[in-house]
């Protein structure tokens, strides 16, 4: 990522150190482990992610895919989108459920590169640090990692690139190359 894709990386790791978390920190837990603590928002800091990328041409991609009836089962029709696409990479900022970050590069990001609308993606995380001051259920950057590695790698796996963030360090590694070796 660093030697073939380097002025995209300099923009997403521009975007993430432009985002002010503090400003993000606007939901009142309703946890009884955290009651009335205020925590990082997911919507805040998608939005505020989504914002910077806009700003600089990164766009969101959304396709549509289905599949037919089978053994009398209905057929699927919906859509799969990439949060955002430029140059060949595609990024995905996952402030979400932990069951949402394997999807994301495991599936999502392998149905794109295989239409050839990316080469490479990028998955943008909180590390775990960050997550204790978020709602539960967070997925964060030491998990995917740890999926990842003892999943091994796959035929089907493109160059990815794992970006770790938190409000109080400068983004982690940047990241944790997975089959970065094809670039």
């Amino acid at each position: 990522m660093e030697t073939a894709y380097p002025h995209e990386l300099a923009e997403i790791v521009n975007v993430i150190n432009s985002i002010d978390a503090e400003k993000c920190r606007t939901k009142e837990s309703e946890e009884i482990t955290m009651m009335g603590a205020m925590l990082y928002s997911p919507t805040a800091l998608n939005l505020a992610i989504k914002t910077g990328f806009q700003n600089i041409g990164w766009k969101a991609k959304r396709i549509t895919l289905s599949s037919p009836a089978i053994d009398g089962l209905e057929g699927h029709k919906g859509f799969r989108e990439v949060d955002f696409i430029k140059a060949g990479v595609g990024v995905e900022v996952q402030f979400g459920k932990y069951a949402f970050l394997p999807y994301d590069v495991v599936i999502k990001m392998v149905i794109f590169a295989r239409l050839d609308f990316i080469k490479v993606g990028v998955e943008i995380l909180p590390v775990k640090s960050m997550v204790r001051q978020m709602s539960s259920g967070i997925g964060h950057f030491q998990q995917l990692i740890t999926d990842l590695h003892h999943r091994g790698v796959a035929d089907i796996d493109l160059p990815l690139m794992v970006i770790g963030v938190a409000p109080d360090k400068d983004i982690i590694s940047p990241s944790i190359p997975i089959q970065e070796e094809t670039l």
